[in-house]
């Protein structure tokens, strides 16, 4: 359904200098079924899993999970995907629950399609 028009809308913006920001590689990403989509990847030494469900249209909500301190964390992550012939695009938040406070953060995910992960290529001898 599309906005009314004229529609007045307020909120924020913000934008990032890539040379202050961090880039990792996504490690693998795969959209299981329409309904779900998972992200891993490592930084910083220790390797996150995302794992979303579609709640309507393009938006996705779920938790991802790590090791902190040697013990399991849990946080939140939405996203909203974006679709193009050669990949996905992600957009959204995700959050950390530090014991004071909970840290938001903007994050995004560029990825292209593939046949193999790297992995999987050199199990079958490809």
């Amino acid at each position: 359904m599309a906005p009314k028009i004229p529609q007045k809308f307020i909120g924020s913006t913000a934008w990032v200098d890539p040379a202050d920001s961090d880039k990792v590689s996504v490690n693998r990403a795969i959209l299981r079924s329409p309904d779900e989509l998972v992200v891993d990847f490592v930084y910083d030494g220790r390797r996150y899993t995302a794992t979303l469900r579609r709640t309507a249209g393009n938006e996705f909500v779920g938790k991802y999970t790590t090791q902190w301190n040697g013990s399991p964390y849990e946080g939140n992550a939405s996203c909203r995907l974006f679709t193009a012939p050669e990949g996905i695009f992600l957009f959204g938040r995700w959050s950390e629950d530090n014991e004071n406070y909970i840290e938001n953060y903007i994050w995004w995910a560029d990825l292209n399609v593939v046949k193999h992960f790297a992995d999987e290529a050199s199990q079958r001898g490809v």
